[in-house]
């Protein structure tokens, strides 16, 4: 998630694997915030699971 406070909006990054349910569910945190939010997909941002270079 990236803020940008002067545009008052809130870019979420999302995995590839995240279905509408698991979206939606995050978007209901931000439901009361005053702040517009963006959703956008990046090749930097998978879980675990999908990223084979994943270290723990």
């Amino acid at each position: 998630m990236v803020l940008f406070a002067k545009r008052q909006t809130v870019r979420l990054y999302v995995d590839s694997c995240m279905d509408d349910d698991a979206i939606n569910a995050t978007l209901a945190f931000f439901e009361n915030v005053a702040y517009r939010v963006e959703i956008e997909k990046d090749e930097h941002y998978k879980c675990a699971r999908c990223n084979r270079h994943y270290l723990e």
